[in-house]
């Protein structure tokens, strides 16, 4: 925005000092609640660190508090001689975040604003991905709108398709539906210094003027494919996990899938007990925790039906996510979870040769840890081979390492799931 943009930043007095949060679960409870088992190791970070936690994230807050602006919008008469509030805010993608912050313009009283979204419907990565097994990794009375609690989820993780419903639900009750424009592609978008807007261009050869440009495009909602030599040879159909082709039946073939990430621990537990022969080609190991269920709590009537526990329920879950960061500033934490995280390997994977591959060789918390309770017994079903030397080429009819093996015979299938790439041999 130019200097002249209708923006005032107003200091706000400095509120009175919020109560120090301290741990009242000992240091582990991150790790510990996604592994009860290893509760008797919890207890080697003493409370004086806890308490530090507390202070930091006290002296955090009060800083954030003090600095953080009021802003206000005047409608006030730009260069070009139109008010700003003439124009429009425009918003581009109607997922999670579009449709958010449409609901908080409508409850601040802004009726003037409009969401363009590119696809057919809305729904953000929740529209667009649908492959075998495909859910969030986070509890979903946390996962939602801080506003729209009272959902009846069927799970403690919704699977994709009840995430679909709960933002169209969001679009609908708030009121947000009438201000979508479906399948309107953004080609571009400049700022006009002399008019003082926004000129957006779309694909239908439309130029919108806008008062406020908002991107809530996401991260992932372009795939991307990797650059592997002779991916283009394989002699088969390509797709993206995120465009799942659910027409073309994987039972009886040899699959290839390469990249653990965190689509791969969701689908390959689900296709490996139909196909062949199923190849897991990995370039990193993950911290792969047990999944918290949940399932007689989120089944319980009580559960449905108090508004009161589930917001608890969700603010214990806030402590829980937020107290695992400390693991990137409180060596001893994370290496006991560290220590913890192994012991739990050497529970629920026998073979000490794939345990060791499975093992991740950087700290935790480096990368996102995934939540899975089927991977780990999946990777040991005897159909189920895990590959770990790198991938050289992709030939004609599967994948060559650098050791020069190549997974060839009769391969059905490839996937790339770092990148979430399906090729499949017709």
């Amino acid at each position: 925005m130019p200097a002249r943009a209708n923006v005032r930043a107003m200091p706000r007095p400095m509120p009175e000092a919020p109560p120090v949060i301290t741990a009242t679960r000992p240091a582990k409870s991150f790790m510990r609640a996604s592994l009860p088992d290893l509760a008797a190791s919890s207890n080697e970070v003493d409370a004086r660190r806890q308490d530090e936690r507390g202070a930091r994230l006290t002296a955090t807050s009060r800083r954030l508090r003090a600095v953080r602006p009021v802003v206000s919008f005047r409608a006030s008469r730009a260069r070009g001689g139109k008010r700003m509030a003439d124009r429009p805010i425009v918003i581009i993608g109607c997922g999670f975040g579009g449709v958010c912050l449409a609901i908080r313009l409508k409850k601040a009283g802004i009726e003037n604003f409009v969401i363009l979204e590119r696809a057919k419907d809305i729904g953000g990565v929740w529209r667009d991905n649908s492959y075998p097994g495909c859910a969030c990794d986070v509890p979903s009375v946390y996962y939602s709108y801080s506003f729209e609690q009272d959902y009846p989820w069927s799970s403690h993780h919704a699977p994709w398709n009840e995430i679909l419903a709960y933002i169209k639900h969001c679009a609908t009750k708030y009121g947000v539906t009438p201000h979508i424009r479906l399948d309107t592609r953004v080609e571009s978008a400049r700022f006009d210094e002399a008019r003082a807007c926004w000129m957006i261009e779309t694909a239908k050869g439309e130029t919108l003027e806008a008062s406020h440009l908002v991107s809530a495009v996401g991260l992932f909602g372009e795939p991307t494919f990797p650059d592997i030599p002779g991916r283009e040879t394989f002699e088969g159909v390509s797709f993206h996990s995120s465009r799942w082709r659910h027409d073309y039946d994987l039972a009886g073939k040899r699959v290839a899938a390469i990249g653990v990430g965190a689509s791969a621990i969701q689908y390959v537990p689900r296709i490996a007990p139909v196909v062949k022969q199923l190849y897991v080609a990995q370039r990193t190991p993950q911290y792969v925790r047990p999944r918290e269920e949940g399932g007689a709590r989120a089944g319980l009537f009580w559960y449905k039906a108090t508004p009161l526990f589930r917001r608890r329920e969700r603010r214990r879950l806030w402590e829980q996510y937020e107290n695992g960061y400390d693991l990137r500033i409180i060596p001893e934490e994370r290496e006991a979870q560290e220590r913890a995280y192994r012991d739990y390997l050497g529970k629920v994977i026998s073979d000490p040769t794939l345990r060791e591959k499975l093992t991740p060789g950087y700290p935790l918390g480096c990368k996102r840890v995934l939540a899975s309770n089927d991977f780990y017994p999946a990777m040991q079903r005897d159909n189920v081979e895990l590959v770990t030397d790198a991938i050289a080429e992709i030939t004609a009819t599967g994948i060559r390492t650098r050791r020069s093996e190549e997974h060839t015979s009769e391969l059905q299938s490839l996937a790339y799931l770092v990148c979430r790439l399906l090729l499949e041999k017709k």
